[in-house]
């Protein structure tokens, strides 16, 4: 199986699946969870979408580092066609001049480690069409980490 393998998902055993590797990188976080969608069939790639989330909760993992009781809330909701997921966490939050950046190809605020990217592959077809989208605000305090993945 690659990333660029569609097919159908369901969704909550994915899902329970996911919060295995995220129970394992997130003992010393007080995690929140709120689930808002029933039993679901999305398309996709799950090494695409389970990679993505991973990139995302490193980010989180990345600001909520060092300070004191790190807080995560998920949550995954459904919208229409798509179900999407948040991941809001309490840590630092991006500076104001890295802002307009964040969709900047391969821009990074983590160069000794990171690469700034999710990889195209994964966010995309073999078509190159979005498979998903995703979207970061890092607004005031903490900050969010979204990605959606349609076809329910």
């Amino acid at each position: 199986m690659n990333v660029n393998d569609q097919r159908p998902i369901e969704f909550l055993s994915f899902w329970e699946q996911f919060l295995v590797t995220l129970r394992q990188r997130t003992e010393k976080v007080t995690l929140i969870q709120n689930l808002q969608t029933g039993p679901h069939h999305v398309m996709g790639s799950p090494i695409a979408i389970k990679t993505v989330l991973i990139q995302l909760l490193e980010n989180a993992l990345d600001a909520v580092e060092g300070i004191e009781n790190p807080r995560m809330e998920l949550s995954v909701t459904s919208e229409a066609e798509r179900i999407r997921i948040g991941l809001k966490d309490n840590g630092c939050s991006i500076k104001k001049r890295d802002l307009s950046k964040i969709f900047v190809p391969l821009f990074t605020t983590k160069p000794k480690r990171g690469t700034g990217a999710i990889d195209r592959p994964e966010a995309h077809g073999p078509d190159g069409r979005a498979n998903g989208d995703r979207s970061s605000c890092r607004r005031g305090y903490g900050g969010n980490h979204m990605a959606s993945t349609g076809g329910r």
